[in-house]
C-alpha cells in the first residue's frame, strides 16, 4: 500500500494529525455511507430504527445518537444487543425476520435506516414506520435482487417515503481534533 497518493484536493478531506487512520478509514467509508442518511432524515427527539447491526449500522447508532435521535437497534436475535447498545442504542429489538415481532413496533419510528445488504420485503418496516415516517436503505443488494415491490395506497395515505443513500459528499465532513 502507498503512503502518499496525489489526487485532486475537491476529494480530499484533511484529518486531524491527532485522528489515527485505523479510526479514519471506517468514518470515510462505512460512516460515509451512513452519514448522509442521517444529515437528510435524523433530528433531535425523532423515533430512529437501525436495520442491521454490523459496521455500518453500529456507525449509523452512534450517528443517529449524536444527531439527537431516540436510536433503537432493530437485529434478527439477542446476539448484537451489547455491541449496539455499547454502540449508543437507547433500545433493542430482536425482530428483524419475524413478521409477528415486527408488527407489534407498528408506527414506532419516524425514520427506518436499513443498512441490510439484502432485499427484504419492505412491508414490515413500512408498518414499523409513524405516518409521514421515512425507510432509507443504504445497504445494496446483491446486483441479481435488486428490484422491490411495494403497495401504494399505504404509502400515499400514510404519507410514507421511500429513499436510499450511498455516500456523503465531502463538503460535509467535518472532522475536529
Amino acid at each position: 500500500m502507498s503512503k502518499v497518493m496525489r489526487i485532486e484536493e475537491r476529494f480530499a478531506i484533511k484529518l486531524p494529525d491527532t485522528l489515527p487512520p485505523e479510526v479514519a478509514c471506517p468514518l470515510i467509508c462505512g460512516g460515509g455511507t451512513v452519514f448522509e442518511a442521517i444529515v437528510d432524515y435524523v433530528e433531535s427527539g425523532k423515533s430512529v430504527a437501525i436495520a442491521s447491526i454490523g459496521g455500518l449500522g453500529t456507525a449509523a447508532i452512534r450517528f443517529a445518537r449524536l444527531f439527537g435521535g431516540q436510536v433503537t437497534a432493530l437485529s434478527r436475535s439477542e446476539a448484537k444487543r451489547g455491541g449496539a447498545m455499547k454502540a449508543g442504542a437507547h433500545f433493542f429489538e430482536a425482530c428483524l425476520g419475524d413478521v409477528d415481532k415486527m408488527a407489534n413496533l407498528a408506527g414506532k419510528f419516524d425514520v427506518i435506516l436499513d443498512t441490510n445488504p439484502t432485499n427484504p420485503d419492505i412491508g414490515p418496516y413500512m408498518g414499523m414506520l409513524k405516518i409521514n415516517g421515512t425507510y432509507c436503505k443504504v445497504g445494496i443488494p446483491a446486483a441479481s435482487d435488486m428490484n422491490f415491490t411495494y403497495a401504494w395506497i399505504p404509502t400515499i395515505f400514510t404519507q410514507k417515503k421511500i429513499a436510499g443513500s450511498i455516500h456523503t459528499q465531502v463538503g460535509q465532513v467535518v472532522l475536529r481534533d
